[in-house]
């Protein structure tokens, strides 16, 4: 594992109104000097507690030791906590003071920690949130040029309103800049003079400067014998610079190409000294040239551009029939399907291949906008498979930009960015919002007319027939006598 470079830093201190100290800033700038957690002065209580929350959240509020003041017994007696669960993390704490406590300068050792009154009463006295910062690596060697390089910063635990960022006093050609988890990376592609320079990380709260580092980065005179992987994407467009630069005069060079399912090598190029650059590969065009046109017996760099997928393998430098520099180009495509544009709310599936596996990597999906981890497998060189997918069921406005990364180890050495290209469901009416509007007054009108209609019907068509006395219908009635006497005569009769 590389080495890191420590900085524990005291961000936050609180302390009841009722017994105020003023805020300290204490910070760690190595990886030796500790931190120093003070205590009140003059407090009354006889027994105290140092609580302890990690940041990395292996385990929730430990009590770490017990502080005691006795009358007899001049300064404070420390009782550290040894349980079976708990007892490796004490050794990474001392006494101190008076119930001070000494931090070791420990990354795992950030957390929030609470000092507090047990007797007579209980009662919290102050409380501390306790940053890690670490740069890695912490040694920034000479980088040969050609080189891709990862530096790295992360905080234990990212402050409400903070931020990392990566800065460059100069300007860089190519150049990768993201974050995960609280980790911000930058990756410099093919290493240059114009790479070279300060380099900070710095951890910004609301665009305000509170704590960070910087570096350099140099470039190594030659890159004899060197041997190292370089990553790119294999389906937009990128571009890659193989160098074969030499402090040494030589008298010829060549470049060769073995592809990752050939063992055959075949040449790409050569030259001898003070004469042109021969590019020997058909059927290319222009996607590999060298820039440099006479070879002058140091510097025979090759370029390529664009990548595309069937471009790994492995390229080696020869000079005077030695091998100078070997590089292995592993060629990288993430794509999504379906292809085409989606609609909000689609399923999708996102795919990272890599061409190849030399050396155990790590595939990671993150989310590009907050760069939460999301899905991550291992490959090695025996394993079959080269891909790692990722099943999005329902495709969000929150769910568009995403990233595999290819990590060596615990450093990212790639970066591959893919955004889904998906739209809000569109009609033939044009804004959904509109339809929705224009359909709810559609069923509002048929229910209207639905109600008209049924007015209509009650108003218009006829009922019972109702004759009213005082009208004259042209119909006369008999009299009532004659009436009953019909009626007596035709009983009489039916007896």
């Amino acid at each position: 594992m590389s080495p890191s470079w420590i900085i524990i830093f005291l961000l936050e201190l609180y302390f009841p109104a009722s017994a105020y100290v003023p805020t300290q800033d204490l910070s760690l700038n190595d990886e030796v000097t500790p931190v120093t957690l003070p205590v009140l002065v003059g407090i009354s209580g006889t027994e105290f507690v140092w609580q302890w929350t990690p940041h990395d959240g292996r385990f929730k509020k430990v009590q770490l030791v017990t502080v005691k003041h006795s009358k007899g017994y001049p300064g404070a007696q420390y009782s550290w906590t040894r349980t079976s669960e708990h007892n490796i993390y004490y050794r990474n704490f001392d006494d101190g003071e008076n119930g001070t406590l000494i931090i070791k300068s420990k990354f795992e050792n950030a957390g929030h920690y609470t000092f507090k009154q047990i007797q007579p009463n209980s009662t919290v006295l102050a409380m501390f949130d306790v940053f890690a910062f670490k740069s890695i690596p912490f040694w920034w060697d000479s980088i040969p040029p050609g080189f891709d390089v990862t530096r790295a910063c992360t905080i234990s635990r990212l402050p409400e309103s903070s931020r990392l960022q990566w800065k460059h006093k100069g300007s860089l050609s190519a150049a990768t800049k993201f974050h995960y988890n609280n980790t911000a990376v930058i990756i410099i592609q093919n290493v240059d003079e114009h790479s070279t320079g300060n380099y900070s990380c710095g951890l910004l709260k609301k665009e305000t400067y509170l704590h960070g580092f910087h570096n350099t980065l140099t470039l190594a005179t030659s890159a004899f014998d060197s041997r190292y992987t370089l990553y790119r994407d294999g389906a937009n467009r990128s571009e890659v610079q193989l160098i074969c630069r030499s402090a040494n005069r030589h008298d010829t060079a060549q470049w060769t190409w073995r592809s990752e399912s050939s063992s055959q090598p075949i040449r790409i190029a050569s030259a001898i000294r003070n004469g042109p650059v021969g590019i020997f590969v058909k059927g290319v065009g222009q996607r590999i040239r060298s820039p440099v046109t006479v070879y002058d017996g140091h510097y025979f760099p090759l370029h390529i551009s664009p990548v595309v997928f069937q471009d790994a393998g492995i390229y080696i430098c020869y000079t005077d029939n030695y091998i100078y520099v070997s590089i292995t180009l592993i060629t990288v495509q993430v794509s999504v399907e379906p292809p085409g544009v989606l609609a909000i709310g689609d399923e999708a599936n996102l795919t990272c291949t890599v061409s190849g596996v030399r050396e155990r990597i790590r595939l990671v999906w993150l989310r590009d906008d907050d760069g939460t981890v999301v899905k991550e497998e291992t490959l090695s060189a025996s394993d079959s498979g080269r891909s790692l997918a990722l099943f999005i069921p329902r495709v969000s406005t929150e769910q568009l930009k995403w990233a595999c990364v290819v990590f060596q180890e615990s450093l990212p050495r790639a970066y591959f960015p893919i955004e889904i290209n998906a739209e809000e469901m569109q009609t033939a009416f044009g804004d959904p919002v509109l339809v929705i509007v224009a359909c709810v007054c559609l069923v509002l009108l048929k229910i209207f007319i639905t109600a008209l209609v049924i007015c209509l019907l009650m108003n218009y068509l006829p009922g019972p027939v109702q004759i009213n006395p005082h009208v004259d219908t042209g119909v006369t009635s008999a009299p009532e006598e004659e009436c009953k006497g019909e009626h007596s005569s035709k009983a009489g009769n039916a007896v």
